[in-house]
């Protein structure tokens, strides 16, 4: 029975534990996630501003092309085409960009607070014997 216990008491102190394994990891995770869902919050900033000057660049600049009848054909002044490509690359970038910052914006957030939630540590009280361990998340 004492070869028993001692054999399973050696297996216990033996055995790697999985538990506390990966903290380092875990932060580097949460970084790294951070870090894309920032990078999609900034793309879909610039994106939502630049699809914005193009949609009022291509609005104005349609508004600004005039088509004239002549008697040998149409006339068009200003450049209505450059205009409705820049509205239609407008509307693009604001459907693209829109959601690209809310979803980062809200992702880098939620990752930050898990990041900052992080923490191990010991907590020795004198009303208790012993130390105890308290993880937030």
């Amino acid at each position: 029975m004492r070869v028993f216990l001692l054999i399973c008491f050696l297996s216990v102190l033996s055995i790697h534990c999985y538990a506390q394994q990966n903290q380092q990891g875990d932060k580097l995770f949460l970084l790294q996630k951070s870090e894309k869902y920032r990078r999609m919050q900034s793309r879909g900033t610039l994106l939502t501003v630049l699809g914005g000057a193009l949609v009022i660049g291509g609005i104005v600049t349609l508004s600004n092309a005039t088509i004239t009848q002549t008697p040998y054909g149409t006339k068009t002044t200003g450049n209505p085409e450059a205009g409705a490509l820049a509205f239609l690359l407008g509307v693009g970038g604001l459907g693209a960009g829109i959601p690209l910052w809310i979803i980062g914006a809200h992702n880098h957030h939620k990752y930050d607070r898990r990041l900052e939630s992080l923490y191990v540590g010991f907590n020795a009280t004198p009303q208790r014997t012993g130390l105890t361990l308290r993880y937030r998340f």
